[in-house]
């Protein structure tokens, strides 16, 4: 019987059979498709749509799936050298040698990033087949921390003195730190990643930073509070606050029970990485405490709706709704199909979309007039799903159909 392979996040193929792959007549809707070059003349018969990416491999490759490190003792006493095909980031160890590196690995094939010592940056290359990313070069004979990291006191009185560090994550100073302490602990850091740090440590970092054009700053003011990721401020949360300095890394959410008198009273001066929901009116009182003149808005003078998982909107709810809405979708929204996009037209206000919203192709017209930004998906659709799709989804009763996987290897 003729297989179908479809909608499947990595399809490993790198150790099948001719005779394996033969039945298969299609190949659709593949993130990382990695298959054995012997391969390639049976594969060039087989329709395929929708691949994301395609790499073809030789014999004896190992197959990661998420991070993947090359260290001493990965690569130390083997009886063949390593050959190995990576979808995630790379991480070369700090203790592998240049002639180990020659003589331990074989063949790389990486999709992501490749941080690696400078000493071997030539060697990594030189070894590389195929790479979908950027090779990272970080500094010699250092210690490396492979997380996020607060670097504070308690941080640094578990290293030993005159440290070298590079930090592969998202690095915090924002909690209390001892110069002295930092001076004596750290000879040179190198971040490789987002850095959130108070403007009274930026001297002392400064004296200790390296490579310091590859890594982030985003320097909080004396004196503000930090909070990290999205903030929602309500009538009974903005209470806390008393004319502060506030400095948001991710979105603020103003609720619609918060006064004009409140954010006045409550916010001095505000900092928000990501964008601003709040009613219109009280716009102009939060964009005058705000540093940053380009900050991203989303404003309604109706309702907000906000949708994080997946939701159906019906035509009920429309017609019965006083308000205009003001989407902001972060997970799946369902348009109803017998939702009529003139009621549409005059309902929606606006949208915010970072996740995916399906409907007829006439609302998804209507959604795309109305958007504010738009990193997800507005798709087309035929009763939720897209029209593509839709037809790929009719089952042939004579074929087997291998579908929906995070993983498939054959």
């Amino acid at each position: 019987m003729p297989k179908v392979i479809r909608n499947v996040n990595m399809l490993d193929m790198s150790n099948a059979t001719i005779e394996r792959i033969e039945g298969i007549k299609a190949i659709e809707n593949i993130n990382i498709f990695v298959y054995h070059e012997r391969l390639a003349p049976t594969l060039a018969k087989t329709s395929q749509r929708n691949v994301n990416l395609s790499i073809a491999v030789p014999s004896g490759v190992t197959f990661v799936n998420g991070s993947y490190e090359l260290s001493k003792s990965v690569l130390s006493g083997r009886l063949e050298p390593l050959s190995v095909c990576v979808n995630g980031r790379t991480i070369v160890q700090p203790d592998v040698s240049e002639d180990l590196l020659r003589d331990g690995l074989a063949l790389l094939f990486v999709n992501g990033r490749i941080y690696c010592p400078k000493r071997l940056v030539g060697e990594i290359s030189n070894k590389t087949r195929s790479h979908n990313g950027n090779v990272i070069a970080y500094m010699d004979d250092a210690d490396l921390v492979l997380r996020d990291a607060q670097l504070n006191n308690h941080f640094l009185q578990s290293l030993q003195s005159g440290a070298k560090l590079v930090i592969i994550g998202t690095v915090k100073m924002t909690e209390k730190i001892n110069a002295e302490l930092f001076c004596e602990k750290i000879d040179r850091v190198e971040f490789l990643g987002e850095v959130y740090i108070r403007e009274e440590y930026l001297e002392v970092l400064n004296s200790k930073l390296h490579n310091s054009h590859q890594c982030a700053l985003k320097v909080i003011p004396t004196g503000a509070q930090f909070f990290e990721g999205d903030l929602v401020l309500d009538e009974f949360s903005v209470l806390c606050f008393d004319e502060a300095d506030v400095y948001i890394s991710g979105d603020l959410r103003i609720t619609d029970d918060v006064s004009v008198e409140n954010v006045e009273k409550s916010i001095r001066r505000l900092h928000v990485s990501g964008q601003i929901i709040c009613r219109k009116a009280l716009k102009l009182t939060v964009y005058q405490r705000s540093d940053d003149v380009n900050v991203s808005f989303l404003d309604y003078s109706g309702k907000l709706f906000v949708i994080e998982g997946e939701y159906k909107l019906t035509k009920s709810e429309l017609i019965y709704t006083q308000e205009k809405l003001g989407l902001v979708v972060s997970g799946i929204l369902n348009l109803s199909s017998n939702i009529d996009p003139e009621l549409l037209a005059g309902k929606v206000e606006s949208v915010v979309n970072t996740g995916i919203i399906k409907g007829t192709e006439e609302q998804c017209g209507v959604i795309r007039t109305k958007l504010r930004s738009n990193t997800g998906l507005v798709e087309d659709s035929h009763d939720g799903l897209n029209k593509d799709a839709a037809e790929t989804l009719h089952h042939d009763p004579e074929t087997e159909y291998i579908e929906n996987m995070n993983m498939l290897t054959l």
